[in-house]
């Protein structure tokens, strides 16, 4: 898409094809930050595109997408902030030292 054209400012998303929905991690191209990127259907993108507005064109995204349960969607965001969220925040990069209640810093 070219970056003059009104559309393509304001494009954030696009949805895969039917046929690769079905497949849980299946890919899909979206458009973002100016620049087209391949991204996993997850859960909370499941959600996402499902209750998202209406497309420029083609069928609503909730009628092509498996709905997905709250406590599906719960237990992919945990294991997220479990695997890689929450030890990269309680990381200390190196030169920097950590000061507990009883040591002064």
């Amino acid at each position: 898409m070219a970056a003059d054209e009104s559309a393509a400012a304001k494009l954030y998303r696009c949805s895969p094809d039917a046929a690769r929905l079905a497949a849980p991690g299946a890919r899909r191209l979206a458009w973002a930050g100016s620049r087209w990127t391949e991204r996993t259907v997850t859960p909370v993108t499941r959600r996402e595109l499902r209750t998202a507005g209406p497309p420029l064109r083609g069928p609503l995204p909730a009628d092509l997408l498996p709905a997905v349960t709250g406590a599906a969607r719960a237990a992919f965001v945990r294991a997220g902030l479990r695997g890689f969220r929450l030890p990269a925040a309680n990381a200390v990069p190196a030169g920097w030292t950590t000061c507990g209640a009883a040591s002064a810093c």
